[in-house]
């Protein structure tokens, strides 16, 4: 992820990882800003308010990362 995403966010994408072991790395390939839950916009703070990504933007990377990880694992089977 080109960012930093909140745990809560890479913990998701693990849990739904069809892979036994799946890491999900941050910052790489640069800086993107941060990736907040929608929960932390709704309750505020310094990465929602400091973040030029919209709320949802955690929830698209998780369903992206997800969807992209089924689709390594249904071509490798």
């Amino acid at each position: 992820v080109s960012g930093e995403p909140f745990c809560q966010l890479g913990v998701r994408i693990r849990k739904a990882s069809p892979y036994a072991v799946t890491f999900v790395c941050c910052m790489t390939n640069g800086y993107g800003d941060y990736y907040p839950t929608d929960e932390a916009y709704d309750q505020g703070g310094y990465e929602p308010a400091c973040t030029r990504l919209a709320k949802g933007c955690g929830e698209k990377l998780v369903a992206e990362s997800n969807r992209l990880l089924q689709n390594l694992w249904e071509e490798k089977a």
